[in-house]
Formats: structure tokens, C-alpha cells, sequence
């Protein structure tokens, strides 16, 4: 693909779980592109990011003037406050820039597009996207699939691993549960909603419900019902997934539809699928379809951050270029 010479891809936190992703997803789609990175920690001193053996230095966001000239910035995570109050302004008075943003609850959710993909030709007129969380990429994909079973409503119970708390959470939990298995009571939680090493905890009622949001976003002539629970996971999203169906329909045909999703494979038989399993596929593993009193159940693992992280970000600032 050819590109424009002056075309310019910013990228912040590229240091992050994911933002080490989305830059190394993005060199290999864009070469040509220029490229600016930035942290937004809030922390004055230099970062380095690695790329495929390469290191490259990471400066800190200072004065919002330095993001002039990009095409597209890339939020892949939480800026700071202070960083926060010098980028949006400034968006803001740069409409023709666009932003991916793959930060939870995102930067200016009510300003951006909710999106599971790349939007569809025609529909880049909106220049902020926000990519759903992690833990909706995978049943958000199944459920897409079942559009011609006209869903009417869909209940949805996902199972969040610590790694939704960057690679900071999963060393609070090894910690955790290192004192466990020793027989010492765990330090207090500092970044992790509780101790959950060899446990689980039902997420806080504002985590719930905005999840519930995004859900209602992005599929929004469907009634949903959300339960969220954190647990003691390193890596590796589950869900258990269930649609009423307004079209009659059998196991089979559910299955047969989930298949032709891409990117989706179904268990092979005797196979029980487990989140430590999806760690580093690209695959979303669905088992367990049953079709019930008119409702599709299926239960779903994968590896939020290869399914639907990176990847979509390309896609984006593809169909955005196209535009």
C-alpha cells in the first residue's frame, strides 16, 4: 500500500501492553508512515519501546503543539490528568486529526464512535473512535454473527483477567498469590480492585454498567443484561454469551453461523476451551453452543489484546486513510 510521504501516525504509550502491540502492528501495516511516539504517564523522564529487537526512545507528552502534524493519534492507554488536559483541547481544535481510542472508559466516549471493527465505507465522517473494551471484542464478534437470527435480547457474563490492569496488574498478582501458596496473608491491593489470587469478585457497580453502555452502544436495538467478574487470571478473556432470538433456529445453524465469522473457530470435539489456552492465538474459541427455548448460549475464550486490539487499530487508520 502505498503511502502519503507526509502521512503522520501518533502513537501514546507505546511502552503499555497493548501499545507495544498497536506500534509493532502499525510499522509492519504502514512503513512509510512517520511516527511519533509519547508517554503519558505524567513521569518527566524518557521511556524506551521495543519493537522486534529495535529500541526506540519514548519521550513524555509535553506542550499539546508537539502532537502538530499528525493525522491520527493513537491512545493505547490512560493519560495522566495533566497529559489528559493538553490532548483533548487540542483534538478538539483539530477536527481533520482523527483519534483511535483504546483506552477505558476512553478519553471522550460520548464524543467518539463505539466500534468492535473498522467502520464501513462511508462511515469515517466521525473522526474519534473508541474501541470497546477488551472483554466485549469477543462475544461482540459471535454476537454480530447471529444478526440474521434477529437477536432481541442478550445476556452477557464476561470474566475480566488482571492483565486489563496493564503489566503493573500482573505482578500485584504474583504477589498475591505467591503469599498464598507461602501461608502469609497478601498485602493490601493497591492497583487490583481486591486480592484476587485463587479467587474472583464481581466487579464495581460504575465498571458493570459501563460495560453495560457499551454494549447498548454498539448493539442498540438489543435489551441487554451485563455481570462482570474480575478474576484471579493472569491472561485470557471468557464469556458466557446468551441471545433470544426472534428467528427459530436450532444448535446447528447457530454453530454453522458462528463459523463464518472471521477470525472464530469452534471447539473440536471433546475440547474444553480455557482463557489460559487463548493466550497468544489470534483466535476467538467458541464451545458449548445449545439453542434453548429460543435463546443461543455459547461459552468463549481469546486473547482480547490479538483479537481485537491491534488489529482493529490498523483497520481503522486503513479505512480512515481510505476515506
Amino acid at each position: 500500500m502505498q503511502q502519503h510521504p507526509q502521512f503522520t501516525l501518533t502513537i501514546l504509550d507505546p511502552t503499555s501492553l497493548l501499545g507495544g502491540e498497536v506500534l509493532a502492528a502499525l510499522r509492519h501495516a504502514f512503513p512509510a508512515a512517520r511516527r511519533k511516539l509519547f508517554h503519558t504517564s505524567g513521569d518527566g523522564d524518557h521511556l524506551i519501546a521495543e519493537v522486534r529487537g529495535e529500541a526506540m526512545l519514548v519521550p513524555p507528552l509535553g506542550a499539546a503543539d508537539e502532537l502538530d502534524g499528525s493525522d491520527v493519534v493513537v491512545a493505547t492507554a490512560t493519560p495522566s490528568p495533566a497529559a489528559a488536559a493538553r490532548l483533548l483541547p487540542w483534538l478538539r481544535t483539530n477536527p481533520a486529526v482523527s483519534l483511535v481510542d483504546c483506552t477505558q472508559p476512553g478519553l471522550a466516549p460520548a464524543e467518539s464512535l463505539p466500534v468492535l471493527c473498522a467502520p464501513p465505507p462511508g462511515k469515517t465522517e466521525r473522526r474519534w473512535f473508541h474501541l470497546a473494551d477488551p472483554a466485549l471484542w469477543a462475544p461482540g464478534r459471535v454476537l454480530q454473527s447471529l444478526a440474521s437470527l434477529d437477536p432481541r435480547e442478550v445476556l452477557l457474563t464476561v470474566l475480566l483477567p488482571v492483565s486489563d490492569y496493564g503489566v503493573a496488574g500482573v505482578e500485584e498478582l504474583v504477589r498475591q498469590a505467591s503469599a498464598r501458596l507461602s501461608g502469609r496473608p497478601p498485602d493490601r491491593a493497591k492497583l487490583l480492585p481486591g486480592v484476587l489470587a485463587f479467587d474472583a469478585a464481581p466487579v464495581a457497580a460504575a465498571h458493570r454498567e459501563a460495560l453495560a453502555d457499551q454494549v447498548r452502544a454498539l448493539f442498540p436495538d438489543l435489551t441487554a443484561h451485563l455481570t462482570a467478574v474480575q478474576v484471579g487470571i493472569f491472561h485470557g478473556h471468557a464469556a458466557v454469551l446468551a441471545v433470544r432470538t426472534g428467528a427459530g433456529t436450532d444448535a446447528a445453524t447457530a454453530s454453522s453461523l458462528i463459523r463464518t465469522s472471521p477470525g472464530v473457530r469452534l471447539a473440536r470435539r471433546n475440547e474444553r476451551p480455557q482463557p489460559s489456552g487463548a493466550v497468544d492465538s489470534d483466535e476467538i474459541v467458541c464451545a458449548d453452543v445449545r439453542y434453548e427455548d429460543g435463546w443461543v448460549t455459547v461459552w468463549l475464550v481469546a486473547d482480547s489484546v490479538r483479537v481485537g486490539g491491534a488489529q482493529v487499530v490498523v483497520d481503522i487508520v486503513a479505512a480512515v486513510r481510505a476515506s
